[in-house]
């Protein structure tokens, strides 16, 4: 059994997908199994999936009709998972090859915490830097809170920070949509260095990635 699931949903992202897949396959952690899960792309998503089901690592799943909803694709994703941690890649972003190594060091060194989270470098569509998440919200609320690691409890996190910002994009839907909704027991560690690039516009907000027990 893998110690980690990465599911990465798709569509219509082929343009991201080899940059995606790339920074996947190249973790220096290399216990995982990949699963992409096409949600029906009209591009050439699925094309590009194939030519990586070669990898020993890589699954893929098409689903023969869009179903509309990326929180249904991690569901399915979810279900499908053998890995004890599931990371949930977003098909156009990309990580650091250090990404894995060090979230599962901070799930395995903290055996009560449910979700391991790190900062994110903002890019634009053509990987340009324009940023990363913590100094937008210290533009907003004023906190150096996100500037070092820390562990905290999941309650207090949601309460005093998620609650008001957004501080784990994504991640406040799943908490109904998603049947992971237990990562908010026990602790949550940060890693304050930032190991993911993140594709955003100004019309989209950073995807902050996490990495979460699977029961």
């Amino acid at each position: 059994m893998p110690r980690v699931t990465v599911v990465t949903p798709n569509y219509n992202h082929a343009r991201y997908l080899p940059e995606r897949i790339d920074s996947i396959l190249a973790q220096t952690f290399q216990d995982f199994e990949l699963l992409i899960i096409d949600d029906a792309s009209t591009d050439n998503s699925r094309e590009v999936i194939e030519s990586y089901t070669r990898h020993q690592n890589v699954r893929a799943a098409f689903n023969a009709e869009n179903n509309g909803n990326t929180f249904k694709q991690w569901n399915l994703g979810f279900s499908q998972a053998k890995g004890e941690y599931i990371w949930f890649a977003e098909s156009d972003d990309y990580a650091d090859p250090a990404l894995l190594e060090t979230l599962v060091d901070r799930l395995d060194r903290h055996p009560n915490v449910g979700l391991a989270v790190c900062r994110s470098w903002m890019v634009d569509q053509d990987s340009k830097l324009l940023g990363n998440c913590p100094d937008l919200l210290q533009q907003v609320n004023h906190s150096l809170h996100w500037r070092e690691d820390y562990l905290n409890a999941g309650h207090d996190e949601c309460k005093n920070y998620l609650f008001w910002f957004n501080t784990i994009p994504n991640a406040v839907p799943c908490s109904g949509d998603v049947k992971s909704s237990n990562v908010w027991v026990g602790r949550l560690p940060i890693c304050a260095w930032p190991v993911i690039g993140c594709r955003t516009s100004m019309s989209s907000s950073c995807r902050t990635s996490r990495l979460s027990r699977h029961p």
